[in-house]
Order: structure tokens, then C-alpha cells, then sequence
């Protein structure tokens, strides 16, 4: 499984505000029982709007579409009334829809909310332009699961929910009247929550995630009332998954040279300073090369790899960088950098 960044219950009502700032849809994935749709209710109430939570478990498609019926020679669709669509005066004009139990629903309920989630409309029927959509799920953390569509997981980002503190709790426990044993037990340290799950990584790297992290920076220079430095990198990872987010950080935190410069001088194009920014560029230089690859290009890519070893003294970078490179394109092998790469690696390993 994968490695994902967390939030706990402090931080996901401000990934909240920036998203919606942001008009991007979040799915909020953690275990059961550990407080998402509390906070998505408590939030709605800070904002001033209800929150409407449609239990996606329990639904079949025509609960969404509505039932059709025969109007001449075509076909109507009834409004189902227990969605803020347009024309259902039973709703607002303002409002939080909170699709929870994303992946407990039949594939049909699924790619019906996709619907919503990419045009704002179910069948004929469109939600309320003052609707914000949310999202929530158990993923891997529970059985009897439906996957995410790849379209599905591009159109959402994901925040990882998970919590083992019990500040939060007690505040929450001691507001709600619990008995003073419990109060006692996890005042004391009680153990309260599972261990960490296995995540899967939902977020995935396309030209759709790239316009979300550009609208999540602008929500965030927008935002002042909170902090956001330390909920960006969780953001940015709900857009483009783990490895994603590195890549970005380290590209727009540290001036990375483009791959363009470095194959045109590979012998003095300048090393980044942090490792994240070196496998950022390693990753991007394999990527470019192609079974077309002119030789000279191909020695260039390794040549430059070859010197974050010997230069900058990340071995293991090198080290995983050509051999992924040689990989890719099996003549880097029998090039000459790839000797005295191997030698200079045998020189280190004696010393």
C-alpha cells in the first residue's frame, strides 16, 4: 500500500475552507468512526448553511436521476426531492451536499455522481449553483468496497483522515455529556483509535490535477484568517498523489533546471540541492527518453545523473537513476559512462 501524507481533525476544517475557496470537491478517506461527517456538519454550521448528507450506501441510480415517465413520445424524469436540485424549493439556495459512503455504492450510483461532481447535473436535473459538493469514504480502511474510477479519482481531491491524538476527542467528548469514566480513560491515554491503515494513494498526475493545484494556490493566497503552510503539501498530494506532490514541492520550492538545459549541457547544468528536487529531475529525464532517442541524448541524460554521485554525493540517487535509465533504454549498458559509473561506485564501496 501506499504512503500518504495525513490530517487530523485541527487541520481538515482549513483544508475545507481552502477547497471551497478553491470550488474543488474533496473526499475525505479514513476508517469509520473517527469524526469526518462530525466536522463536515461543523463546518457547514461555521459557514452558515446546511448541510444536506445523502447516504450513498442506500441508493440505487433512480434514487438520483428520479423515475422516468412517458410525456408524448419521449421520456420525462421526475425530480427526485431529497436532492437541492433546481426547482426543489424543499432546499435553499445555499447548502453543503455531502455524498458520503462513496465507495460502498453500486458502480451505477458511482459514475451518476460523477455526473454531478463534472457539470453540476444529474440527468436533466441540475444541482443548485450555491450547492458545494464533499465527498467521504473508507477506502482499503474497511471490506465490501467499490474502487474509484480513474475518472472518478481525477475529479476529487483526497484527504487522508487519520487521528490516534486525543486532545480533539476529549474537547468533543466533554462537549457532548460523556460519562466521566470515558472522560477519565482518554484523558489518561486511553486507547481510542486503530492503528494506522494501509492507504491507497488516489490522487494521480494529469493536465485536470495541474488546474487544481492552480486554483489551490490562488484559494491560498486568498486565505488569511488561517494557516495553510502546513496543510498545502496534504493538499497538493490530494491532487497529484504522493510522489506527485514531492515532485512539486521540490520543483517550485528549488529552481530545478529544465530537462531541455541539462541534455544540452549535461557536464555543468547545475545539481539541485535537495534530494526531493534530484529525483524530481532523474524522473523527469527517464521519462523523456524514448526508443527513438538519439544515442547522444541518451549518454547526456546518464551523464548527468551519473554526476549527483560523484558530484553532489547522492549515491543513492545516482545509483537508482541509471539503473532505472538503463532500464528504459537498454544501450545506456554498454556506454562508457556507464563503466566508469561502475567503477567509481566499486572505488566508493573499497574506500
Amino acid at each position: 500500500m501506499a504512503r500518504v501524507l495525513t490530517i487530523g481533525p485541527e487541520q481538515l476544517p482549513r483544508c475545507l475552507l481552502v477547497l471551497k475557496r478553491a470550488d474543488l470537491t474533496p473526499n475525505i478517506v479514513g476508517p469509520f468512526g473517527t469524526g469526518k461527517s462530525s466536522i463536515v456538519g461543523q463546518f457547514a454550521a461555521q459557514c452558515g448553511v446546511p448541510c444536506h448528507v445523502f447516504n450513498l450506501s442506500l441508493m440505487e441510480a433512480s434514487d438520483l436521476l428520479g423515475i422516468g415517465v412517458p410525456d408524448g413520445e419521449m421520456t420525462k424524469w421526475l425530480r427526485p426531492e431529497g436532492l437541492p436540485l433546481v426547482g426543489n424549493e424543499n432546499f435553499p439556495d445555499k447548502g453543503i451536499l455531502f455524498w458520503d459512503e462513496l465507495d460502498r455504492c453500486e458502480q451505477g450510483v458511482q459514475n451518476t455522481v460523477l455526473s454531478a461532481l463534472l457539470d453540476r447535473r444529474i440527468g436533466s436535473h441540475r444541482i443548485k449553483p450555491g450547492w458545494w459538493q464533499i465527498a467521504a469514504m473508507n477506502g482499503v480502511t474497511d471490506v465490501y468496497t467499490t474502487p474509484l474510477s480513474g475518472a472518478m479519482r481525477a475529479r476529487l481531491v483526497h484527504l487522508y483522515f487519520y487521528h490516534n491524538g486525543s486532545t480533539g476527542l476529549l474537547a468533543y467528548a466533554t462537549s457532548e455529556g460523556w460519562h466521566e469514566r470515558d472522560l477519565h480513560f482518554i484523558e489518561c491515554g486511553g486507547r481510542v483509535q486503530a492503528a494506522e491503515p494501509d492507504w491507497d494513494d488516489l490522487g494521480t498526475v494529469n493536465p485536470r490535477t495541474q488546474e487544481f493545484c492552480s486554483r489551490l494556490n490562488h484559494a491560498i493566497d486568498r486565505t488569511k484568517e488561517v494557516a495553510t503552510g502546513d496543510v498545502y503539501p496534504a493538499l497538493v498530494q490530494g491532487c497529484r498523489g504522493f510522489a506527485g506532490m514531492l515532485e512539486y514541492l521540490a520543483d517550485t520550492r528549488e529552481n530545478i533546471p529544465s530537462v531541455a538545459s541539462v541534455l544540452g549541457a549535461p557536464a555543468s547544468a547545475a545539481i539541485p540541492g535537495s534530494n526531493a528536487a534530484r529525483v524530481a529531475l532523474c524522473s523527469r529525464l527517464i521519462n523523456e527518453m524514448t526508443d527513438s532517442t538519439p544515442p547522444q541524448v541518451l549518454h547526456a541524460a546518464g551523464e548527468y545523473i551519473v554526476r549527483i554521485g560523484t558530484e553532489a554525493g547522492a549515491w543513492e540517487i545516482a545509483s537508482f537513476g541509471i539503473r532505472t535509465l538503463g532500464a528504459r533504454d537498454p544501450r545506456l549498458f554498454g556506454m562508457d559512462l556507464f563503466a566508469r559509473f561502475k567503477n567509481a561506485e566499486r572505488a566508493r564501496a573499497s574506500a
